[in-house]
């Protein structure tokens, strides 16, 4: 069941805000990964992006995920998909 629920990823703005009761706070998040479901591979898999991990590098944002459980992909965070996410106050 869960190979079929796990089929899109978006991302959000956070911001840390030490004094708040809340101290993460999330602005709304934005769909960047979508497999639409479909499930291919011998483990007939629709999921995406499980195990994320992001580095920056140079000014480059690279979002790793492996896609359905075999390769390693990296996908670009420019600044203008981050540039109208505000966080709310």
């Amino acid at each position: 069941m869960l190979n079929f629920i796990r089929h899109l990823a978006f991302i959000a703005l956070g911001e840390f805000r030490p004094n708040s009761r809340q101290p993460i706070w999330f602005g709304q998040p934005d769909l960047i990964l979508d497999t639409g479901g479909v499930p291919v591979g011998p483990k007939g898999t629709a999921e995406i992006a499980t195990y994320t991990r992001p580095t920056e590098s140079t000014g480059k944002r690279i979002l790793w995920y492996p896609d359905r459980k075999y390769y390693l992909l990296g996908k670009y965070i420019a600044n203008d998909i981050i540039a109208d996410m505000i966080v709310p106050a």
